[in-house]
């Protein structure tokens, strides 16, 4: 098994994990209950941390389909990325995870903002048995501070 953090989960120990690649070297979030506020550092390709840990072959595959975004290079534009395929390894990916990991921790996998099509379809959670649950569509939040228009006096 693959784990930096060198010990186990407890039982009854509730973590989420998030599958989605980000540029600096990520590819994988995770919140632990009771410890972390928010998602920190999962996985790169230093390894894997949290509580639950994960096979080599499994970190492997996670670190190759890493590179797939990488080689890519969605902010450049200068190669086309097959989104729909990549979010259909992202979420088999997610369902191996969710596999090792077991039910003690929640699995979920996110587009990443690089994807045009990021907004649609964007989390979904994988159950105990594999199935995905998609969550649904939310609009892009900014700050309360912030004016939706040029217009900022809130008049029709």
């Amino acid at each position: 098994m693959h784990n930096d953090d060198n010990h186990e989960p407890d039982d009854g120990i509730t973590a989420s994990y998030m599958i989605s690649p980000d540029y600096g070297d990520a590819f994988a979030w995770r919140r632990v209950e009771g410890v972390d506020s928010r998602y920190t550092l999962g996985a790169d390709s230093g390894g894997w941390s949290g509580p639950h840990p994960i096979s080599d072959a499994l970190f492997q595959d996670l670190h190759e389909w890493y590179g797939c975004f990488c080689r890519a290079d969605p902010w450049s534009g200068k190669h086309e990325m097959d989104w729909e395929a990549f979010h259909r390894d992202g979420v088999e990916l997610a369902r191996r995870v969710k596999a090792e990991v077991g039910p003690t921790a929640k699995v979920f996998y996110a587009k990443p903002i690089e994807d045009p099509g990021f907004l649609h379809q964007r989390l979904r959670e994988i159950l105990d048995d594999g199935s995905v649950v998609i969550f649904p569509d939310e609009p892009m939040t900014i700050s309360p501070d912030w004016p939706m228009t040029d217009d900022a006096s809130g008049a029709d």
